[in-house]
This record gives structure tokens, C-alpha cells and sequence, in this order.
């Protein structure tokens, strides 16, 4: 059975498998040249890249409070690389306990993100074949125009 615990805990570990992977393929290209690192700390994974300023690549997602130490560890791990620490806090995370430490290191809720799930149904699978949008695999000629609709997107030029 399927619990909504269970469904948001796949969630979670589905987008950190797909953030690393997504990292780890940047990381490869030339050498990591735009600074790509991945911390493990205990069940949450600091990521950061060093040359790309949108604060979604730069973020800390799973568990960060299973063990008392570990929000200073991830706030060190960004220190060291001169870059902001950003938590993206699931909901199976947040209480009361868990919020209060994050307050405590000097962080609070500054915006919101959403991961929305629904089961495809026929009717909305023959709405897909018909979508005017296409997903396709980017090309390198492409990638100047999708690094600056990815930082227009945060306002930053």
C-alpha cells in the first residue's frame, strides 16, 4: 500500500537521484570547470556549484537533521566555498524540532517549491500525443540560450 509518506519520501529520493546525475554530468564537462560538488551528510546532500549563481543548483535537499551536528557540517561545507546555503525542506522534515535548529543557524523560509504528482490517465496520455510541446535532448549550440533563460528566470543577469 501507498502510503502519502511513502509517495513523498520516493519524491524526494527521485529528485536528489536526478539533481546528482544532473551535477555529475556538468561536473564532467571540461574538467569540472564550473566547480561542481556534491557532500554527503549523513541523509542530506550539499549540493554546489561554484560558477553558476542560481540558488536551485546550490541547495541542500533530504534529511539535514538526522544527527545533531549536521546543519553546522552543510553551513561549513558552503562557508569554505564562499557560496550561500539554501535548504529545500521536504515536508516529512519539518517540525517544529527541525525548524527551530534552522532558525538557530541563522536561516528562515524564504520561498516555496512544490513537486506536483497524479497518475496518467488515457484521456491525458492521448492530450500528450497531441501537445504542441516537444521534449527533446538540448544541443551544444543550444545551451548559451538555456543558461540565460535559467538566470533571467532567478533576475539575475
Amino acid at each position: 500500500m501507498v502510503t502519502t509518506k511513502n509517495l513523498a519520501n520516493h519524491l524526494e529520493v527521485t529528485e536528489i537521484k536526478m539533481f546528482e546525475s544532473r551535477l555529475n554530468a556538468i561536473k564532467e564537462i571540461q574538467n569540472n570547470a564550473m566547480g561542481v560538488e556534491v557532500g554527503k551528510f549523513d541523509g542530506a546532500y550539499a549540493f554546489a556549484i561554484k560558477n553558476i549563481p542560481g540558488p536551485s543548483y546550490n541547495v541542500v535537499k533530504g534529511d539535514s537533521f538526522s544527527s545533531e551536528n549536521t546543519i553546522e557540517k552543510i553551513l561549513s561545507f558552503y562557508r569554505a566555498r564562499e557560496i550561500p546555503a539554501r535548504f529545500d525542506l521536504a515536508p516529512q522534515y519539518a517540525n517544529a524540532t527541525s525548524l527551530q535548529k534552522l532558525h538557530n543557524a541563522g536561516l528562515y523560509q524564504s520561498d516555496f517549491h512544490a513537486t506536483l504528482y497524479c497518475e496518467l490517465n488515457e484521456e491525458m496520455v492521448g492530450k500528450i500525443k497531441d501537445s504542441p510541446i516537444k521534449i527533446r535532448q538540448m544541443n551544444e549550440a543550444e545551451f548559451d540560450r538555456y543558461g540565460n533563460i535559467y538566470v533571467e528566470g532567478f533576475g539575475q543577469k
